[in-house]
């Protein structure tokens, strides 16, 4: 009774019978509570009343049961209530029925988002519920249904940032093998190279960036995937899109960085010098646009991909990053760093025992870097004081981590980037971007 009285009373006016029919719920038998579920999933397929209370109950009973069940309950619901079914078949109901336009009133289209918004956040409930749930939830098949859904049917722009955020969750989703290894994340990687190259730059804001940067960076460091010319083949015709063009500055300059983090995580000479070749085809282009009297939106942007790749290649002199520790084999590191005598940076970090002073001097360098877009041109280890004097390739384990984990580092710098500090791929092509000095008429 508390069930029907409730899931026929308007929301703004049910707290009170919410209140008692979830007491009730909670001292009730299984039976009842199996009773309460079915009435609840058979008025959901029915659709005669509004399904956002019958909803409420639906979740409110599988959270109540995600910590005592098994196998889980919310699978056995999927399995013999075609739960996750009838959660699909309402979104697409619900999309329907609200008939918005896109000159709605502000209220009805918040009415129309929280709707929506409140249905996705059902399913990452269900996935988060049960296996069986969260293979439905996270499939190729779901996942096309939702972009059908969301970003090709979108009635407002904002529901597409609804789905992205959506589909961020469901990427970080992990399959682990026997030993506890991720074995694949399918969703990312099926969204980022099938789906989102088909879109507009337009239609991409920081969500489906964030899902795209979320993407890349499992597939090539988790995974240990490397950058093959296939698959940026697929992927990179969107993120030089997003680089040159994006009208939004931060996700652009986002898009600048992971651009160039991506040719540059294997240390192929090939790929930094196709790095190179487009950015400087790019600058040349919106270079002879200007000198035409036209606008040429993107000219910044390519020197600014070039001179993000000039930082990164004069960092690679520096080696390797050391690799962060898991613990019983990690070390925090606290530095102090003095750059030219003057600015003081803070930076705590932590790595493992078998890194070396070098790999610290390197992560130092990049910190230096991240922090005031110097690049260091020398990096002194000083300890109690004076000058470090050992060698610089003996480890934390070696040395005794009592010794280095607090540390100060005097940087001197280098604020206007020759070449010097470029990589030899860079050297051989005699390209030098630092103020444009190039000759439009070749």
């Amino acid at each position: 009774m508390l069930y029907d009285l409730y899931s026929s009373s308007p929301l703004e006016q049910a707290a009170p019978i919410w209140e008692k029919l979830t007491s009730q719920i909670a001292r009730s038998s299984e039976a009842i509570r199996d009773a309460v579920m079915n009435r609840a999933l058979d008025d959901l397929k029915k659709r005669e009343k509004s399904t956002t209370p019958v909803l409420y109950v639906v979740m409110h009973i599988i959270k109540s049961e995600m910590k005592e069940s098994s196998p889980s309950y919310a699978d056995k619901l999927c399995e013999m209530r075609n739960l996750t079914g009838l959660l699909y078949e309402d979104l697409a109901f619900t999309k329907k029925g609200m008939k918005l336009v896109r000159d709605s009133s502000s209220l009805e289209c918040d009415s129309y988002l929280n709707e929506l918004k409140q249905r996705l956040e059902n399913l990452v409930v269900l996935m988060q519920a049960g296996e069986k749930a969260r293979d439905t939830i996270c499939s190729t098949t779901a996942v096309n249904y939702l972009w059908r859904l969301f970003v090709v049917d979108a009635i407002l722009t904002t529901e597409r940032d609804l789905a992205f955020m959506h589909f961020r969750q469901l990427g970080k989703v992990r399959n682990l093998s026997a030993q506890g290894i991720i074995t694949e994340f399918p969703v990312g990687e099926f969204l980022c190279m099938e789906l989102i190259p088909t879109l507009q730059v337009d239609y991409l804001g920081h969500d489906a960036f964030a899902l795209i940067r979320d993407s890349i960076n499992i597939r090539y460091s988790m995974l240990s995937k490397p950058v093959t010319p296939s698959s940026l083949k697929l992927i990179s015709p969107l993120l030089w899109a997003l680089a040159l063009n994006y009208t939004d500055e931060t996700v652009g300059l986002d898009a600048v960085t992971l651009l160039v983090d991506i040719y540059m995580r294997e240390n192929s000479e090939q790929l930094m010098v196709d790095l190179i070749e487009s950015a400087a085809a790019y600058a040349l282009a919106g270079v002879r646009e200007m000198a035409n009297g036209e606008s040429a939106p993107s000219l910044g942007r390519a020197i600014v991909i070039l001179q993000t790749f000039l930082d990164r290649a004069a960092l690679l002199e520096f080696g390797p990053e050391p690799v962060e520790g898991v613990p019983g084999s990690a070390v925090k590191i606290r530095a102090q760093i003095s750059i030219d005598g003057q600015e003081q940076i803070s930076a705590e970090f932590t790595c493992h025992l078998k890194s070396t002073i070098r790999e610290i001097i390197a992560k130092v360098a990049r910190i230096v870097h991240t922090h005031t877009r110097i690049i260091p041109h020398t990096v002194r280890v000083l300890r109690g004081g004076k000058e470090w004097t050992d060698s610089k390739d003996k480890t934390i384990e070696a040395l005794g981590s009592g010794q280095i984990e607090s540390m100060s580092f005097m940087v001197r710098s280098v604020r206007v980037l020759c070449q010097r500090g470029c990589s030899q791929a860079f050297n051989r092509h005699s390209y030098c971007f630092v103020g444009l000095p190039i000759d439009v008429g070749k």
